[in-house]
């Protein structure tokens, strides 16, 4: 009875412990903390930007920008200095500053070490140019830079004169509006040479030539053609800073009140040397009716005057021929 009424007991937990895994249990503290660590270790290194693309792009940009400023300033100097005038030139220019009917005094020499350039005055009436480098060499020399040396305004169709007006188109001249020019004759001392006339850009006219003339004109349109060279060209030739034997002593020695164009407005024509007749050319004929007087025997080429020819008797005046003289 009493083992029919018995109700089996349930295993134990501690009896089944040993048979069934148990379940992990939660982490550790210090576990959790070094995933946490380790995840935002990975995140920031993931976040962070990577520079190192953009600073080789930055580096190839600078060395490039670099290369092709250098490739550059050695081809301007090349440039420069292959045209003249180079750096081991010695040129001038004479310059005047004409103003309705009068030429100004000339600009007096620059204070000391102002001139950086090359291009310069002495006070003379005179553009000296021997450039000290590239930069005011061959292309480079031009009538701005010695300007900015001399202390002149030099503007695109204006510039200041030595007594310190600024004359600019229009200005009055005597009651009539004037304008403002800049002639260059390549050579100062060539009587038939016309002049280049600008109106503008005057920076930029280039010193192109040695011994050469440029006039700053301010006059009116009747007078354009009338505008002379600089009164200080004969001073090319009496240069106190070049050797005597240097200076070009066989130009001839012009007047300054030169006016252009042609000849015929140059009163130096008539003082240099006639050409010699070219050869082969037709000496003048005589007119038909113009026989040679009687009286005007040919010279000998001996300078004697040859005797008449015994077969050639004179006639008469009556047109016969005289009978022949009686022999002794």
């Amino acid at each position: 009875m009493a083992d029919s009424n018995h109700t089996p007991s349930r295993p134990s937990k501690r009896a089944g412990a040993s048979s069934t895994p148990s379940r992990p249990g939660p982490p550790k503290r210090s576990s959790s903390r070094k995933v946490a660590r380790a995840a935002r270790a990975r995140r920031s290194f993931r976040d962070r930007p990577k520079l190192g693309f953009p600073a080789l792009i930055f580096a190839i940009c600078v060395a490039g920008t670099l290369l092709v400023a250098y490739a550059r300033g050695e081809r301007s100097e090349a440039v420069a200095n292959a045209e003249p005038p180079r750096p081991s030139d010695h040129w001038h220019a004479a310059y005047g500053i004409y103003v309705c009917d009068h030429f100004l005094v000339p600009f007096p020499q620059e204070p000391p070490g102002q001139d950086k350039t090359g291009i310069h005055t002495h006070g003379d009436g005179i553009i000296h140019i021997h450039p000290f480098g590239s930069g005011a060499a061959g292309f480079n020399a031009r009538l701005g830079v010695w300007a900015e040396t001399i202390g002149m305004k030099l503007g695109n169709d204006w510039f200041t004169g030595s007594d310190g007006v600024e004359y600019r188109n229009g200005y009055d001249c005597n009651g009539e509006p004037a304008n403002v020019y800049v002639y260059r004759w390549a050579s100062a001392f060539d009587p038939q040479q016309s002049a280049e006339v600008f109106t503008s850009g005057f920076p930029e006219i280039r010193l192109r030539t040695d011994r050469s003339a440029f006039t700053f004109a301010v006059v009116p349109e009747s007078k354009v053609n009338d505008v002379p060279k600089p009164d200080s060209v004969p001073t090319l030739n009496s240069l106190s800073d070049v050797d005597p034997s240097q200076q070009g002593g066989s130009a001839p020695s012009i007047p300054t009140d030169l006016s252009i164009p042609g000849p015929s407005s140059d009163p130096t024509a008539s003082s240099l040397p006639v050409d010699p007749p070219v050869p082969g050319d037709s000496p003048p004929v005589s007119p038909p009716d113009s026989p040679p007087a009687p009286d005007s025997p040919s010279a000998s080429p001996s300078g004697e005057t040859p005797a008449p020819a015994p077969d050639s008797p004179s006639a008469s005046p009556s047109g016969e021929t005289p009978a022949p003289a009686p022999a002794p």
